[in-house]
């Protein structure tokens, strides 16, 4: 974390295991976050995220992002955020 405003959070992982039927319930629901590990975060802070692993970046955030070169991401969740159509982004 380059930098954070106070209270800025990530998430990271789910809070407890769930299957893949709940899991895909939980996104058709809009009821993802619910199940999703959310950590504080400050400046400074180095987080690992092992690939497969379900993470967002919220906002007050400014992060300097190390990856390998990958030719997939999976977004499965956006936050509600609508397209210029006025529809929901899926």
């Amino acid at each position: 974390m380059i930098d954070s405003q106070p209270g800025a959070f990530i998430y990271y992982g789910f809070k407890e295991t769930i299957t893949s039927e709940e899991f895909a319930e939980r996104i058709q629901n809009k009821t993802l976050l619910e199940v999703l590990n959310k950590v504080e975060v400050k400046k400074g802070d180095v987080f690992c995220i092992e690939p497969g692993t379900i993470h967002a970046i919220g906002s007050g955030n400014l992060i300097a992002e190390i990856q390998q070169n990958s030719n997939v991401t999976y977004r499965v969740y956006d936050y509600g955020r609508v397209g210029a159509d006025g529809k929901e982004i899926l």
